[in-house]
């Protein structure tokens, strides 16, 4: 099967969830003998306004092709313009790359920077298209659904769209992350946010911009008919299931799996090395959206002397003053068994609903008991005991743990390796094929 997949790109440049899930899925599927096909957003072509697809040099198992001059990419903040994430193309640039390439299938791993045109020809090619939700863009103006602290997907509005992107860059910084030097000036984006947090805290706004909010409306049904063209949603999740059908307002056809990656595989269960504290641990950015503020919360509520609070995933803050939290900073893949072997328990306790979260699985396959909220997808996996609604919810389990010194369960049944994702995958594409 000669597979096309759209993705954000590649590190450096490109990092995250989407992209290593996109990358490990390829990697196996060719291992599996698919030929595999990756397009991506590319630089910016400050000569020229025109949108063309080149092809990588390098001699890769994936064969790479990108997009110069595509639409921005609003990575974070919100859509400043939105009649810039609506600019037309010349379909022919399409048709010319898939006559070249031939795929059978398309899978869509996020809407960023690709034109309309390309789903409108990819149709009129009858060339399936199978979209999998790693987060909410294009049914929001960026991908997390979150707005004064709390999710507004039953409540996606033009307007909303226009509170969510008060913040955001202009199309011209935009670009900025499309240039070759984006991974060395990656912490600007710290700095920038903050700047930009400052301006809207002195910024009062008593009434809406209606041609604004008139331009966000026209770029939710831009991106409303981009979805409409898909043959095929893989939901990572029930709830991310239920998030797209409520804001798409029609029956849309689907299946839902779950994910992994290639970090994820089945563990060998070790000794039990709790010592005289339970450990309990948030992995993460130091963000409101993912609950980084309701964890430590959970410190003060719960300071007894029997359990220990640890953090890793961000940089420590050089004024922390919560005596009660060890933060243990950013990690790598290099040194992720003695982060995970350091505690007992992990809380995942996210605001905005979470497609998936695939820290639950990786703390899963190394056997850790991991308390979820419910805003988190993967809150399937683990059982109803370990969901809470809120911290309060949280504290009261968490004390049972720690009363009843409940024993280690062997979690790792319910880890999957992406070998095994990549033939339901498989499965997947080969019933839209055969309906076609």
């Amino acid at each position: 099967m000669k597979i096309l997949h759209y993705t954000l790109g590649y590190p450096p440049s490109r990092t995250g969830g989407l992209v290593g899930y996109a990358i490990d899925l390829m990697e196996q599927q060719i291992s599996m003998g698919h030929q595999v096909i990756s397009l991506h957003p590319g630089e910016i072509n400050i000569f020229t306004k025109r949108t063309y697809i080149i092809k990588s040099k390098k001699e890769e198992k994936i064969l790479k092709y990108k997009i110069i001059n595509s639409l921005p990419l609003a990575l974070f903040g919100g859509i400043a313009t939105p009649e810039d994430f609506m600019t037309k193309v010349d379909p022919s640039i399409y048709y010319e790359f898939f006559n070249t390439i031939k795929p059978d299938i398309i899978h869509i791993h996020s809407l960023l920077g690709v034109h309309k045109e390309f789903f409108e020809v990819a149709k009129k090619l009858n060339i399936q298209i199978v979209f999998t939700s790693h987060d909410y863009f294009g049914l929001a103006p960026e991908p997390n659904f979150f707005l004064k602290e709390r999710s507004y997907d039953r409540e996606s509005t033009a307007e909303n769209w226009y509170l969510a992107s008060r913040g955001a860059l202009g199309t011209k910084k935009l670009r900025m992350f499309q240039t070759r030097i984006y991974p060395l000036i990656r912490k600007l984006k710290k700095i920038i946010t903050k700047v930009n947090k400052q301006n809207l805290q002195k910024e009062e706004i008593d009434s809406f911009d209606k041609k604004k909010v008139n331009k966000y409306q026209e770029l939710k049904e831009y991106y409303k008919s981009i979805f409409y063209c898909v043959d095929m949603f893989h939901f990572n999740s029930t709830l991310a299931k239920e998030v797209f059908r409520f804001n798409l307002r029609q029956e849309i056809p689907h299946k839902v799996i779950s994910i992994t990656n290639n970090q994820i595989k089945l563990r060998k269960i070790t000794k039990d090395t709790r010592g005289s504290k339970l450990r309990v641990a948030y992995i993460g950015p130091d963000k409101k959206y993912k609950g980084y503020f309701d964890f430590l919360r959970l410190t003060q509520i719960y300071p007894e002397n029997d359990v220990e609070f640890h953090t890793f995933g961000y940089e420590p803050t050089k004024n922390n003053d919560n005596q009660l939290v060890i933060e243990h900073g950013r990690y790598n893949s290099s040194n992720i068994d003695t982060v995970f072997n350091s505690f007992d328990i992990l809380v995942v306790p996210s605001l905005w609903k979470e497609t998936f979260g695939l820290i639950v699985v990786e703390a899963l396959s190394y056997n850790k008991i991991v308390f979820v909220s419910t805003n988190v997808g993967s809150k399937e996996l683990v059982p109803s005991e370990w969901v809470f609604e809120d911290i309060e919810e949280l504290e009261v389990k968490l004390k049972k743990i720690v009363d009843n010194k409940i024993e280690y369960l062997d979690q790792t049944e319910m880890v999957k390796t992406m070998k095994e994702h990549a033939y339901e995958i498989e499965g997947l594409y080969t019933d839209i094929i055969m309906k076609r």
